[in-house]
């Protein structure tokens, strides 16, 4: 499978549709890491926040991984410390 989802946005994003994100996080699905990461581009989102050889995410008991719906598309996201990072098909 293509990893058809690509980075789209963060919850920390002043100009998100906050309407939206509340309605993504109520339809929420957590998923394994692993199905996220055969869907989205994720390598660099998780070193942005720390993660690598020796210090996976997967590991991190405040991480989640999650399926729902952004602005009408389907939608995974990480969420980790209240913080969004949401992955989108273009």
């Amino acid at each position: 499978m293509a990893r058809e989802f690509r980075f789209l946005t963060t919850s920390n994003d002043l100009d998100i549709d906050w309407l939206s994100l509340d309605n993504m996080l109520y339809e929420a699905v957590t998923v394994p890491a692993a199905e996220l990461r055969n869907a989205c581009k994720t390598p660099i989102i998780e070193q942005h926040l720390g993660y690598g050889p020796g210090n996976s995410i997967d590991n991190d008991p405040a991480v989640k991984f999650c399926r729902s719906r952004y602005l009408g598309k389907d939608c995974y996201f990480i969420a980790k410390d209240g913080v969004q990072y949401i992955f989108s098909r273009p």
